[in-house]
């Protein structure tokens, strides 16, 4: 626990966008509800629900740390987020999504990551775990103890691994960086995170704090290649933010073309998967062993799909054991 009393201590403004969210608000709500750390105030922005989410929220209100901010009509996610931090009155931003849930230690361990740390350090992260289908999927996590503010970039860059749920801003530094980037339909938090990193440190608590429910079926095909124009455009601008990461664009790409291996892979598409992890090494050698792999497995048809299937379960074992000693 923190040293100070919880009265003495940084107020922390949470944020919840919320839109058609009647089935999940509630367990949002409740996880703010059982944060350790106290001293908070939770603001619920409501996108323009057609649904019964402000009914819900409303049977909240009679807790005077939550608040319930409408917009007039559907704004997008960035808009929305924007308008939480406007009216927030904390030392500190916290995001949470509508569909996650936080561990109760969550705002006090990144508390306390702040108060160890000089004032440098703008940002704080954690871990997170990625749950479909109440399956354990994977997970995100980084040893800042380990690693320099380069290679901390490096990885998020590499992976393209961020949620406005696991972040936790210094509100005075918004006001040197600026608000969300309000043009951005999906990769507003990646952004923030490269942008906050021009002026300031970023940490991370080394836990698994977040979970981060993943819905395949969520977005539709024209929403994806909206996203994935949007991508385009966003690593060249966070390369301008931080030029050492240009060296890394092509392994960025590659990485990608081996995904859709893999993905190709899985679908039993075994001549694209191969015809894509040849490709995948044209863009970076770093990925020839990978990329070779791939490319193994896809002749290997079927008996290579089941040695996937069986490391993927493995992986997944491994996945659930680092969770369950989170203890949520």
């Amino acid at each position: 626990m923190l040293a100070k009393s919880q009265s003495s201590m940084s107020k922390v403004s949470v944020i919840v966008p919320c839109y058609n969210g009647e089935k999940i608000i509630g367990n949002a709500i409740k996880s703010v509800l059982n944060q350790t750390y106290k001293n908070w105030e939770l603001i619920i922005v409501d996108d323009g629900s057609t649904d019964s989410s402000c009914e819900i929220v409303e049977h909240y209100l009679n807790n005077d740390k939550i608040k319930l901010v409408k917009n007039a009509y559907n704004k997008g996610i960035a808009k929305t987020m924007n308008k939480g931090i406007e009216v927030s009155t904390g030392d500190f931003i916290a995001f949470l999504d509508q569909d996650d849930s936080w561990h109760p230690m969550k705002l006090e361990l990144q508390l306390q990551k702040f108060e160890n740390a000089d004032n440098s350090l703008g940002l704080v992260g954690c871990g997170m775990v990625f749950i479909e289908n109440n399956k354990c999927r994977r997970i995100f996590r980084i040893n800042d103890e380990k690693l320099d503010q380069t290679h901390i970039l490096t990885k998020i860059f590499l992976t393209s691994t961020n949620s406005s749920s696991i972040m936790m801003l210094k509100k005075d530094c918004l006001k040197k960086i600026g608000l969300f980037d309000e043009k951005l339909i999906g990769w507003g938090d990646f952004e923030m995170v490269f942008r906050v990193a021009k002026f300031y440190k970023i940490g991370y608590v080394n836990r698994l704090l977040v979970k981060k429910r993943v819905h395949p079926e969520s977005a539709n095909v024209k929403m994806k290649k909206k996203l994935r124009n949007e991508a385009k455009k966003i690593f060249p601008l966070i390369c301008g933010y931080h030029p050492f990461l240009k060296s890394y664009l092509p392994l960025k790409e590659g990485n990608t073309i081996l995904g859709k291996a893999i993905e190709s892979l899985h679908n039993k598409q075994y001549k694209q998967a191969r015809q894509l992890s040849l490709k995948a090494i044209q863009y970076d050698p770093r990925l020839r062993i990978k990329s070779k792999l791939v490319y193994l497995l896809s002749c290997l048809g079927d008996i290579g799909l089941v040695i996937i299937h069986i490391r993927n379960k493995h992986k997944y074992i491994q996945h659930l054991a680092t969770f369950r000693k989170e203890r949520w």
